[in-house]
């Protein structure tokens, strides 16, 4: 590859199982020593940066501010980590996590398993295909599902509340009263 290759380039490919873990993400090829000083800035892995909302919830962006890394560029590389961040001039979207009722939360499908297990005390299971909710729905059924869907795992009830062609964006997690439920 040339010098000039990132500049040229008009999209990144998701190497899921690629040797860096933002290779996954689309972080730019060439911010990745941003987010590796983050992390190294908090004591922690890139990994648990990617996959631990409580620590990423610790980055302080204008500390990163640089001649050659601006603020948007910075909330471009939070949000792909975090999620979407809200601008004030743009409609606000629903909660990533919004508790319902004692047995019932709705969810952005993008929430980390291990985050979904430890906030709820679930026992979802985590694979290396997958380390979000809507991976876990998607590896669980074998497709995307339509928004309704409906299916059961470990007498916990999943139900789709939107998705389109190529991914699943909310779900509702319904939990039997008597055993394991959602608890914060």
């Amino acid at each position: 590859m040339g010098a000039k290759t990132f500049e040229q380039c008009a999209g990144f490919l998701r190497i899921r199982s690629g040797d860096n873990p933002l290779d996954g993400s689309a972080v730019h090829p060439e911010s990745y020593h941003i987010v590796s000083v983050m992390a190294a800035d908090l004591d922690c892995t890139v990994q648990d940066l990617i996959k631990k909302s409580a620590i990423r919830k610790k980055i302080q962006l204008s500390r990163y501010v640089s001649d050659t890394v601006g603020m948007p560029t910075l909330k471009d590389i939070l949000e792909e980590l975090v999620g979407e961040i809200v601008d004030e001039y743009e409609e606000t979207p629903p909660e990533a996590v919004q508790r319902i009722d004692d047995n019932t939360i709705e969810l952005d499908a993008r929430v980390y398993i291990d985050d979904l297990n430890e906030d709820f005390e679930l026992n979802l299971p985590e694979d290396e295909d997958y380390d979000t909710v809507g991976g876990f729905v998607f590896a669980h059924l074998g497709y995307i599902p339509k928004a309704g869907k409906t299916f059961e795992y470990d007498k916990i009830t999943f139900k789709v509340l939107s998705a389109e062609a190529r991914r699943i964006n909310r779900i509702r997690i319904i939990v039997p009263s008597t055993g394991q439920g959602p608890k914060e």
